[in-house]
């Protein structure tokens, strides 16, 4: 059986399935509690053993799509905090992640870090209980500055650097500008000792780097 076959074959299969689950769904032949949970776990081990026939991508893909869906669904329901915002941003992430493995190109990477951890801090926002606008929005660059620090471990090149200061800056500021004047100056007054000792790490660094070339 070719490839083309395969294909054919396995969406007949997924479809036939798909709609003989949502028809006993609609008659009421399935229990109404966490059914969106099994059956979004049920349809990624089907295309899990289906990638692992085919070894087609496509399968994959689907598969890592409904078991990330079914844990922020399961962990949602855990905290008691809606998910699906966090599911819009965070599955793209991932699944975006999951191709850079093969491509090995740096915009998906840049791309699916940055879903990645802004779906997280969407999902967890409200159980850890960040509020306002400020402290939101400084909460979230701080967030960016996780997804560059993990492109930073992954590609092992300077660029990411850049932004991570500038989100890192920002984010704090705004953090610390929310909170009271006593924790905003100690917060800003570490920020400037710490942006200090960065940058004579990176002065140090360079003159070293200039000394070995020379």
């Amino acid at each position: 059986m070719n490839n083309k076959q395969n294909i054919l074959l396995n969406t007949g299969i997924t479809c036939i399935f798909a709609g003989v689950v949502l028809l006993l769904y609609l008659n009421n032949l399935l229990p109404e509690k966490y059914f969106y949970e099994y059956a979004n776990l049920l349809a990624g081990v089907i295309f899990m053993i289906l990638f692992a026939r085919t070894k087609n991508k496509i399968m994959l893909m689907a598969s890592i799509f409904f078991f990330i869906n079914v844990s922020v669904l399961f962990l949602g329901t855990l905290l008691n905090t809606s998910s699906l915002l966090a599911r819009m941003i965070l599955i793209p992430g991932i699944m975006l992640l999951v191709v850079y493995i093969t491509k090995r190109k740096s915009v998906i990477l840049t791309v699916g870090a940055l879903l990645t951890f802004w779906g997280i801090f969407v999902f967890i926002k409200e159980p850890l209980g960040i509020y306002g606008y400020y402290f939101s929005i400084g909460s979230l660059m701080l967030f960016t500055v996780l997804a560059f620090l993990f492109i930073w471990v992954i590609e092992r090149q300077n660029w990411p650097i850049l932004p991570i200061l500038i989100f890192g800056v920002m984010g704090t500021y705004l953090i610390a500008d929310s909170l009271s004047i006593m924790a905003r100056n100690i917060i800003l007054q570490t920020g400037c000792i710490l942006l200090i000792l960065i940058g004579v790490i990176f002065i140090i660094r360079s003159l070293f780097n200039r000394h070995l070339d020379d």
